[in-house]
């Protein structure tokens, strides 16, 4: 631009550097961002006056006659407020499309947070290549607790299939309710079973209060759960305290899960526990029984764990 200015003046012969202004407008469109609107019209502006100005001022090749000045003055507003126009509408066109990008981009986090847990949802969204060590976790004490319904299987043959998936939709929502209200993170469901988490998350808890937090849940899920239920299927529960290891593994449709034998303590925990019973293993009766009741303990066979020494937790002090 420099070199053309120059030659103009020295040279006095007509370059159509003013066409140059036109094409400064089109391309400052894709420099400034939504919130620069104002700096955006500044320079659409300046450039249109710069073509004006050069266009009416620097022509050395046409004649000197009044008719091919005015038949030029005109075109040269035409296409100054023509293209100006233009530029408006395709500014336009880009912030509607940064909207639509800026919506999905949101709604996809939103979905991911509710699928998988933030810190690992972030790191999804982030231009960092997938690895091991950013989506997997280690927690050195966390709850998890299973929940099962029994009566379940008799109850599917009585129903339709629409009737069974609606009625586990009704109650996961309530369970999702409540478990977002107690701070838990939800792992996953299971056809009828429910498995959630305290200690999932970047929130400092103390042992103490993650096995509470998971205590206070599971009796307002069997409180909640007579209420809303509506049919005649009961229901059971399970919960584990101790280390616990958290995250997505694989490529292909990747899930949010938990691994480590505080895990398969709470599946035996609620597998064998009786309808409307929530058994606790030893540890979190320790760092609960401040606040909640238990009865005696009592040693039972688990599969693939031995002898444990399970409670039953029967409510807060």
């Amino acid at each position: 631009m420099s070199y053309l200015i120059t030659a103009i003046l020295l040279w006095q012969i007509n370059l159509n550097i003013q066409f140059y202004f036109l094409l400064g407008m089109f391309a400052c469109l894709y420099f400034f961002n939504p919130q620069e609107t104002k700096q955006l019209w500044i320079t659409l502006c300046i450039f249109c006056g710069l073509f004006i100005y050069f266009q009416n001022q620097f022509v050395f090749s046409i004649e000197t006659e009044d008719w091919p000045l005015g038949i030029m003055n005109v075109n040269t507003w035409t296409l100054s407020i023509s293209c100006f126009l233009i530029a408006t509408w395709i500014r336009r066109q880009i912030n509607r499309s940064w909207q639509q990008m800026q919506m999905t981009e949101q709604k996809t986090r939103q979905l991911l947070q509710k699928v998988i847990p933030i810190n690992i949802a972030r790191h999804l969204m982030s231009a960092e290549p997938l690895s091991l060590e950013n989506c997997i976790t280690e927690h050195p004490f966390a709850s998890i607790i299973f929940i099962d319904f029994t009566q379940f299987t008799p109850y599917s043959r009585q129903t339709s299939d629409k009737n069974l998936v609606t009625f586990l939709h009704r109650i996961y929502c309530v369970f999702d309710t409540i478990a977002e209200q107690h701070q838990l993170t939800k792992i996953k469901t299971n056809g009828d079973q429910y498995i959630a988490g305290v200690g999932l998350d970047n929130r400092s808890l103390s042992s103490y209060e993650t096995s509470q937090k998971c205590c206070q849940f599971a009796l307002a899920i069997s409180r909640e759960f007579e209420i809303q239920a509506g049919v005649n299927i009961g229901i059971k529960m399970g919960i584990a305290s101790g280390n616990a290891i958290s995250g997505i593994i694989g490529q292909s449709r990747p899930a949010f899960d938990v691994w480590g034998n505080t895990m398969n303590l709470a599946s035996r925990l609620e597998s064998t526990a009786a309808n409307r019973e929530i058994q606790v293993c030893q540890q979190t009766m320790l760092y609960s029984m401040q606040n909640y009741q238990f009865c005696s303990g009592l040693a039972q066979p688990l599969k693939g764990l031995g002898q444990v020494t399970v409670y039953k937790l029967l409510g807060a002090k």
